[in-house]
């Protein structure tokens, strides 16, 4: 074997292309807590229409655009669950064997999580008014004025 047949080692190595984010399951609906992966819609599943947009905007708010935003379209789902639904006892049970399940990550702002999954408690218990007004302590705990 000679030198000349010897290939030079590339030197001009380029960075790992960026992973793209997943449109259909992004990193805002993932994380925070943990049950068996848990992922915001496996407990939004398990609820009506309503409730289960109320637990997609404050499972994300803080984690994807402006968090007052989150809270506030929160609200607004919780208040017309209020005025138009009542959960069915299977609908109840369900959601709240899924929320007794879900546990906060270690890594995850403990306050806010526990803040966040208490909202989640009264949402699933068909709650409504004691969810709007953890709403609203959470949106203090995150430095959010709801009122303009």
């Amino acid at each position: 074997m000679t030198w000349e047949k010897v290939k030079e080692p590339k030197t001009d190595l380029q960075p790992p292309p960026k992973q793209e984010a997943d449109p259909i399951n992004p990193q805002h609906y993932r994380g925070g807590f943990r049950y068996r992966e848990c992922e915001c819609i496996d407990l939004a599943r398990e609820l009506p229409f309503s409730i289960g947009n109320a637990v997609k905007y404050i499972w994300r708010a803080g984690r994807k655009g402006d968090a007052k935003e989150d809270l506030k379209k929160a609200l607004w789902y919780i208040e017309d669950a209020r005025m138009n639904l009542r959960l069915t006892q299977e609908q109840t049970t369900r959601a709240t064997i899924v929320v007794e399940m879900m546990r906060t990550m270690p890594d995850a702002e403990l306050n806010v999580c526990m803040m966040k999954l208490n909202t989640f408690r009264f949402l699933a218990r068909g709650k409504y008014n004691n969810a709007m007004l953890n709403v609203e302590r959470l949106a203090l705990a995150m430095g959010v004025i709801l009122d303009d």
